[in-house]
This record gives structure tokens, C-alpha cells and sequence, in this order.
């Protein structure tokens, strides 16, 4: 991925990068389902649905964020970040991004996950969604303020 102006360009990876997610998440779900199996809990629990892959469509190689009147983007980092390709002035010194709470000094620009970005589970999944949380009502806060008074 990459960002010039208000232009994105996203790697032609989607299918792969699905794929392999939905491999890991397969061959996690077996190795919880062996230990409930190892354990014995399999005859106290239903039985394990199937996980349908996902399938995405074609994904687009380029948008443009202003004229599809995007003007807020949430960057779930991830676990393993390299902002490298980020060409906005959101970087410090050792190249990690300055946020405060994950509101960065990009306006319209918050990141998710980041290391003890508002409580000490900001990295983990269960404590994304409080963050997240928080970051929407502040997104909604400033759109509110943006936006013209209907008449």
C-alpha cells in the first residue's frame, strides 16, 4: 500500500493475503478443537461449525479518497508494522506513528492496536474494540462540527 495527496494504492495481494488468513484461522480453530478434544469437553459442546472462507471480489489497484468523499481512514496496524511506505508527516524519529489515543496529527488519520495506545490491552483484540469505541465517538464528535447546519 501506498498514499500520495489523497490518492491510495493498494497491493494486488488481496486474494493471497485472504487466503493465507483464512489457512492460519483453519488451522487455529484444529488446534483449539484438539484440546477440547484432548480435554474431553467435546461431549459437553456442540459441535464446531465450518468457517466459510472468504472469497473477496476484485479489489480496486488505486482510489482516490477526495473524490470518493472519504475523508476518514481507521488503520488497524496489525502486529507486525512497517510504516516504511507512509509518505505523511505522522512519523517520528525511530519511525513509529505519533498518535495520541490514535488520533494522529494527520486530520482524518487514526490507527488501532498500537501498543498501550489508550489502556494496556490496546494490541490484543479484546481491547481493540474499547479503542475503537472511543475512536468512533471522536470521529463523530469532529464530523458533526464539520458538518453545515441543515437549514
Amino acid at each position: 500500500m501506498a498514499a500520495e495527496g489523497t490518492t491510495v494504492r493498494f497491493a494486488d495481494d488481496l486474494a493471497s493475503s485472504t487466503t493465507a488468513a483464512d489457512f492460519r484461522l483453519a488451522r487455529l480453530l484444529a488446534r483449539i478443537d484438539g484440546f477440547i478434544t484432548d480435554a474431553g469437553l467435546d461431549r459437553d459442546l456442540p459441535a464446531a461449525k465450518p468457517v466459510t472462507p472468504v472469497r473477496p471480489g476484485p479489489a480496486p489497484a488505486t482510489l482516490d479518497l477526495a473524490a470518493e468523499g472519504i475523508r476518514t481512514v481507521v488503520w488497524a496496524t496489525g502486529f507486525g508494522r512497517s510504516y516504511s511506505w507512509l509518505k505523511l508527516p505522522v512519523l517520528d524519529g525511530r519511525g513509529e506513528i505519533v498518535h495520541r489515543g490514535g488520533i494522529t496529527p494527520a486530520p482524518g488519520l487514526y490507527v488501532l492496536g498500537l501498543s498501550l495506545q489508550r489502556r494496556r490491552k490496546s494490541t490484543y483484540i479484546d481491547g481493540v474494540g474499547s479503542d475503537a469505541l472511543e475512536i468512533a465517538d471522536e470521529i463523530a464528535a469532529r464530523l458533526a462540527v464539520s458538518r453545515p447546519a441543515a437549514a
